[in-house]
């Protein structure tokens, strides 16, 4: 007996496009990000919604979360970027969007989008005075880089000693209390 494979080259991957967020888009903490796109495919033309989905994903040096599963049916969406979580600045969202044709081929294309960034410094009057940043001890002067909008939680100890004299702390420059939040 003799089986036949037929091949078709008929049916080509359909092309998605995302069309915002635009290339080279950055972003905030607690900002809504929105996406959009659209779909061709050289057989049927344009692709409805219901060829369409997103994911979402937050990416840090080797490892990835998931931030919005797949959305399906829509040429556009949104997320909501957190003020608190991750505070690094080597960080960024990447935005998929996959489609699909009626003969069930697929094709996918991504968009990255990257963090606004500043520099958080923190001195003290002495320097070299200890205080908490997010739970982890520093000692001024510390810079060190934030995502635009995070929130941060600075403390100051009520009485340190430095070279054998207490120190009373006196006040943050911003007027916050010993211990408080500050959006970068």
């Amino acid at each position: 007996r003799v089986a036949r494979l037929m091949v078709s080259t008929t049916n080509q991957a359909p092309v998605p496009t995302i069309s915002f967020p635009l290339a080279g888009s950055p972003y905030s903490c607690s900002e809504t990000m929105a996406f959009r796109g659209t779909a061709t495919d050289p057989e049927e033309g344009s692709l409805s919604p219901s060829a369409f989905d997103w994911r979402v994903t937050f990416h840090h040096g080797n490892y990835n979360v998931l931030v919005l599963g797949t959305l399906n049916g829509v040429t556009n969406g949104s997320f909501t970027v957190p003020f608190r979580g991750e505070l690094d600045t080597n960080v960024f969202y990447r935005v998929h969007l996959t489609v699909r044709d009626s003969s069930g081929r697929r094709a996918t294309t991504t968009r990255d989008i990257y963090p606004r960034t500043a520099t958080l410094t923190l001195r003290s009057n002495p320097s070299g005075m200890p205080v908490t940043l997010d739970g982890l001890t520093v000692i001024t002067p510390f810079l060190t880089g934030s995502v635009v909008n995070a929130r941060h939680t600075l403390s100051a100890m009520m009485t340190t000693n430095q070279l054998g004299t207490n120190l009373d702390f006196m006040a943050w420059s911003d007027g916050g209390k010993p211990s408080h939040e500050v959006i970068m």
